[in-house]
């Protein structure tokens, strides 16, 4: 199979978050870039239009027999072998890769959340593992977990927002509770639309207002974390996290693609070196 058909041509430094940074000492960075590698061959299939979605599954199951050292049928990317052997080499829990590939199998399967409830029972899964791969590979506290899920799954809400249109659009996919759009009279029609009318803003202002709960429960994570370089990743992407959703709630995810400047972009990560977060 030729991978590169299927491939988003999304890479780490195209990414709406810092996933690898140059906080990172080498050792770190090699395994980080493995995580991140597979998890974006895998998502790259499940995002796909041009394989089904049982062909999706079977694939992402192959992913899944690699990982847990288990027989495969070929061809299978080369970045789920290079995760399988990170796994060896650093003894980390195999269930972080496991989670994440459970969650693209239900982007293969699943289109829409009909509330709340299951929009962040998904986002424990495609998000949450993320952050604790990180706390893990350095040595920190699984007490973390508390604040590094909320800060995940605020991450992928404020995704899911910044991509709702080109979601809906290109994979007929919608990571918005239906149950809000019905509670404000709006329907999923309305995301192909080249402006939000009030009822639709109402719907992403409560996703928004989610997100602000959930970044003031990630907050104490920064100081919670020994390792210095991880402590100012933290920082930075919840100071990331906080302009991005600012820009949420002040602009229109259908007119346009939003993302932060370079300016603020630097900003954030500059006040995550000095200690300071943005609320």
């Amino acid at each position: 199979m030729d991978f590169s058909k299927v491939s988003s041509g999304k890479n780490s430094k195209t990414e709406n978050f810092p996933v690898t940074s140059w906080f990172f000492l080498g050792h770190f960075r090699y395994h980080i870039n493995t995580f991140y590698n597979f998890a974006r061959a895998a998502d790259d299939i499940a995002d796909t239009n041009m394989l089904s979605s049982k062909e999706k599954v079977r694939q992402l199951n192959e992913f899944d027999n690699i990982i847990n050292g288990k027989k495969y049928n070929p061809p299978v990317h080369p970045s789920a072998k290079l995760m399988r052997e990170s796994i060896l080499n650093t003894g980390i829990d195999k269930n972080h890769c496991g989670e994440l590939l459970a969650a693209f199998r239900q982007d293969a399967t699943k289109q829409r959340y009909n509330n709340w409830e299951e929009l962040f029972e998904y986002c424990q899964k495609s998000a949450a593992p993320v952050g604790r791969y990180l706390l893990e590979l350095f040595g920190e506290s699984e007490n973390n977990y508390q604040f590094s899920d909320p800060l995940c799954i605020a991450l992928q809400v404020l995704n899911h927002l910044q991509d709702c249109k080109e979601d809906y659009e290109t994979l007929n996919r919608i990571y918005i509770p239906l149950s809000w759009m019905n509670e404000c009279g709006t329907e999923p029609r309305e995301l192909s639309q080249d402006r939000s009318d009030p009822r639709l803003k109402m719907v992403f202002r409560m996703l928004l207002d989610k997100t602000m709960e959930l970044l003031a429960e990630a907050e104490p994570l920064p100081n919670n974390i020994r390792s210095r370089s991880l402590r100012v990743q933290a920082r930075s992407i919840l100071n990331i996290a906080h302009e991005l959703r600012h820009k949420l709630w002040t602009m229109d995810p259908l007119s346009g693609k939003i993302k932060l400047s370079k300016w603020q972009y630097f900003r954030s990560c500059a006040r995550g070196i000095s200690g300071q977060l943005v609320c």
